[in-house]
């Protein structure tokens, strides 16, 4: 694909419309910006705004933006359409959807640029007011706008201990390197620090397509976002039994928390879905309940549910009213005390590729539960998609992240299709 961008009038001496020709497999396509130009302004060689001035850089960086929709939105269509090409009307109007929708403002008409952190307190406002978006999404969870306000936390507190001058031009790897070391000196994991790199990351973007900004050394390879695989464990069904049977008749909180657990192991689903669930929920051997998780979603998606003899006897134990959960903090520390009274729990097991160990109950949290169910069912060779319907997983991708199962555990699983498909040929032979 080739995109150049080309005057309309280019012998005008007032502003003229600057026009994008979009060449891609034999076809061609002439697109209108919304950028005018003086003509004295533009070069006819580089295609590009002339200066240093804000005005000028302003308008390069919002050609490369459309140059970036396009290419997406080209190569969406491919993935989504085996491989077809739109037609110079199809891809005119994808690039009319998304490049008129987003909201920019023209440097020309600010009167009063804002500061970076006027801005980060702005974009947070947007973000809780339902108003920004970033293409797809225009209403954010509420962990989003906490992580956004963590961020802006860190930084002034970067700003006034390392004495450094935040503004959108000093967003480069200088910063990037202080802010790394200033996260290493308050001993921040690795992606916690990941996390608020992306953040600011998002900021910058959000920043850049408003006009805000034209500093894009936030976009380099070098200014990356920092993760590591977290290390998470999955109970066996034997262990779960094993939980199950506990007598905690002596301690209600544990009782309460134990059983909470146990619902999670046997439903897929967080408490807050299932901390609902009633006898109304009830048909036949299913519970049926709406789940609409994701705040974008207008609509509530129906979850059915196989019902466990062992998920209805804890249904039945609280009459269908289960009771409300304990802080999130409180319910790990029981469970890991709960775990450590389970002798198949007091197990060392590796925790990091250092060989550092831990005891497996001190490795239990609220999302073990559901970690739990999704391998298990996956070691019983329920397809993934099924497993995915109830765990709310989009794509296998990140489904796959979720199943906790060693390299053993996987040989396990071919080894039992093989045996499996043999007996079969022995079947068909005899």
């Amino acid at each position: 694909m080739k995109i150049q961008f080309h005057l309309r009038d280019a012998s005008s001496n007032n502003e003229t419309r600057i026009y994008a020709r979009i060449s891609y497999k034999g076809q061609r396509l002439k697109y209108y910006t919304k950028h005018s130009i003086l003509p004295s302004n533009w070069d006819k060689v580089k295609k590009r705004a002339i200066g240093k001035s804000r005005d000028a850089s302003y308008i390069n960086n919002e050609l490369d933006n459309f140059i970036n929709i396009v290419k997406d939105e080209y190569v969406n269509y491919e993935l989504n359409n085996n491989r077809n090409i739109p037609t110079t009307e199809t891809l005119g109007a994808l690039i009319d959807k998304k490049y008129k929708s987003i909201e920019r403002i023209d440097p020309k008409s600010v009167e009063k640029k804002l500061t970076f952190m006027e801005y980060f307190e702005e974009f947070i406002k947007r973000t809780k007011d339902g108003v920004r978006t970033n293409g797809s999404i225009t209403k954010f969870s509420k962990n989003t706008i906490k992580n956004y306000s963590m961020t802006e936390s860190l930084l002034k507190d970067f700003a006034k201990d390392e004495l450094y001058k935040l503004d959108f031009d000093s967003i480069n790897m200088n910063f990037y390197e202080l802010l790394m070391a200033f996260m290493n000196k308050r001993k921040y994991k690795i992606n916690t620090k990941g996390k608020h790199i992306a953040t600011i990351k998002n900021l910058m973007n959000d920043a850049t397509d408003r006009g805000y900004n034209t500093n894009l050394i936030f976009r380099s390879k070098n200014f990356k976002r920092l993760s590591e695989e977290v290390f998470n464990i999955y109970l066996t069904k034997d262990e779960i039994n094993d939980i199950a049977n506990l007598d905690l008749s002596n301690n209600s909180r544990r009782d309460i928390i134990r059983d909470l657990f146990l619902i999670g192991c046997y439903t897929g689903q967080s408490y807050i879905d299932y901390s609902n669930f009633n006898k109304n929920n009830i048909h036949g051997d299913f519970i049926k309940y709406s789940r609409a998780k994701n705040p974008n979603v207008s609509f509530k998606n129906e979850i059915n549910i196989p019902i466990k003899h062992e998920l209805l006897k804890i249904l039945e134990k609280y009459d269908y009213k289960l009771p409300k959960t304990f802080s999130n903090q409180k319910t790990n520390k029981h469970l890991k005390e709960i775990g450590k009274m389970v002798d198949s729990l007091n197990v060392l097991i590796e925790i990091n590729l250092d060989g550092k160990k831990t005891y497996k109950y001190n490795c239990i949290g609220t999302h073990t539960a559901r970690r739990s169910f999704a391998s298990n069912e996956y070691i019983d060779g329920t397809p993934s998609l099924s497993i995915m319907q109830l765990t709310g997983h989009k794509t296998e991708k990140s489904f796959m992240k979720y199943i906790k199962l060693s390299s053993k555990e996987h040989a396990q699983i071919i080894k039992k299709t093989w045996d499996e498909r043999s007996q079969n040929k022995l079947k068909v032979i005899i």
